[in-house]
C-alpha cells in the first residue's frame, strides 16, 4: 500500500467506527504506590490567580485532574519529582492528602524547611512512570507487547502516562495508541501544544525500535518523512487536535 493510500485509510478512520471521538473520557493511568513518605513540609500556593492549582494525577499537565487548590492555600508536600517542565521549573509537588501532584513552580515553600526526597527514591510513593516491570494501564482491549513497551517507555520519558485504544481502533486495537494531550477529548490543550508535540516527537524518533508505522497529531500525519496535512474532519477530536494518536506495524 503507498503511502498516500496509507494516510487516506488513516484519515478515513477517524469517522468510522464511532471516530475517535468517541474514546472513553476516563483514561488509563498507572496503578498508583501505597503511601508517600514520612517527611511533611509545608508549601503555600502562589501565582495561580483566581483560578487556583490543578492537582494531577501524575507530573504532567495532560494527566487527569483530580483536584484543586486555592490560592493562598497550605498544603504538606512529602516529595518531589521532575515531570513536565512548567515556566522552566520541572519540579512537581507529591501532596498525599490530595493523592496527587502539583506543579512545584506555584508552591513557596518557607526558608528552612527539611529538604524533601525524590518521591522515585521513596518505595512507598507513587511515581509517575512504570518502574521494576511495572506497566501503563492502557484502556481498552489488549495491546502487542511492542505497543505496551512503547505506552511505558513515554510515561518514563516524556511522562505521557495515560493511553487508550478501543476496537475499530486503525490499523487494529493491538496496535494502536491514543495519548490524550488535554484534560479531556474535546477540549485543547491549554500548553499550546507543547506536550503532543514532544510526544510525537519522541514517537517519531524511537519510530524503528518499537515498530511504528505512522503519528497522527493536530491534523497532520507523518510516515517517519515528515508532516502532511490531512483534511478537515469537522472536530478537535476528529483532527487529532486533543490527542496524539500511534500506529504500529505487527
Amino acid at each position: 500500500m503507498t503511502r498516500l493510500a496509507r494516510a487516506a485509510l488513516a484519515a478515513g478512520a477517524l469517522s468510522t467506527a464511532l471516530g475517535c471521538g468517541d474514546v472513553p473520557m476516563e483514561n488509563a493511568r498507572l496503578r498508583p504506590g501505597a503511601t508517600a513518605g514520612t517527611v511533611s513540609v509545608e508549601g503555600r500556593v502562589a501565582g495561580t490567580g483566581a483560578s487556583g492549582l490543578r492537582v494531577r494525577e501524575s507530573p504532567t499537565t495532560s494527566s487527569a485532574q483530580i483536584g484543586t487548590l486555592a490560592e493562598g492555600a497550605v498544603v504538606a508536600i512529602s516529595c518531589q519529582i521532575e515531570g513536565e517542565a512548567i515556566e522552566g521549573n520541572a519540579l512537581w509537588d507529591y501532596v498525599p492528602d490530595e493523592g496527587g501532584y502539583v506543579a512545584d513552580a506555584y508552591i513557596v515553600i518557607a526558608a528552612g524547611e527539611p529538604s524533601l526526597p525524590r518521591c522515585d527514591d521513596d518505595p512507598g510513593a507513587p511515581g509517575p512512570a512504570p518502574d521494576g516491570g511495572g506497566t501503563v494501564d492502557i484502556e481498552g482491549p489488549p495491546v502487542q507487547p511492542h505497543v505496551q513497551a512503547f505506552a511505558d517507555e513515554a510515561c518514563r520519558e516524556v511522562g505521557a502516562c495515560r493511553a487508550t485504544t478501543r476496537e475499530g481502533h486503525q490499523p487494529s486495537a493491538d496496535l494502536a495508541l491514543d495519548f490524550p494531550t488535554g484534560e479531556d477529548y474535546g477540549k485543547l490543550p491549554t500548553d499550546d501544544h507543547r506536550f503532543g508535540d514532544r510526544l510525537a516527537d519522541f514517537a517519531l524518533a524511537n519510530q524503528a525500535a518499537f515498530r511504528i508505522d505512522y503519528v497522527i497529531y493536530r491534523q497532520r500525519i507523518n510516515f517517519g518523512e515528515g508532516w502532511e496535512p490531512m483534511e478537515d474532519r469537522g472536530g478537535i477530536t476528529q483532527n487529532h487536535y486533543d490527542h496524539v494518536h500511534v500506529s504500529f506495524d505487527p
